[in-house]
């Protein structure tokens, strides 16, 4: 026989987390969609399409320093602020450096050559 006071506590709990999810997350996807705008209409993104002859005469090298330099920000562009934290990009750097020092300086270098 089905009994509701058995499932009653299962059934409460399971709702608020369902509750809490939607709230929670209802923002997240907000953000979201207002980041993709962003990206969508930034100067970066909105550029004349121009040929490979076009570029020739503007730009005669075949490396673009000025596209990696907008690939990089846009890539290290915190979502939230649209800009970029240079202060935890220096903390995220240092650290990444000392994790590199740290790992070359436990290893042990063992010869296998013919002559040994």
């Amino acid at each position: 026989m089905f009994s509701i006071n058995k499932y009653f506590p299962v059934l409460i709990i399971s709702s608020g987390f369902l509750m809490a999810f939607v709230f929670l997350f209802d923002g997240l996807f907000e953000t979201r969609v207002d980041y993709e705008n962003f990206l969508r209409d930034h100067p970066f993104n909105n550029r004349k399409n121009l040929t490979k002859k076009e570029w020739k005469k503007i730009l005669p090298k075949k490396d673009r320093p000025d596209l990696a330099m907008e690939q990089n920000f846009l890539m290290t562009m915190d979502p939230a602020t649209k800009s970029v934290p240079r202060e935890k990009l220096f903390l995220a750097y240092e650290m990444s450096e000392r994790m590199r020092g740290d790992f070359f300086r436990d290893y042990q270098w063992q010869e296998h050559g013919p002559n040994n």
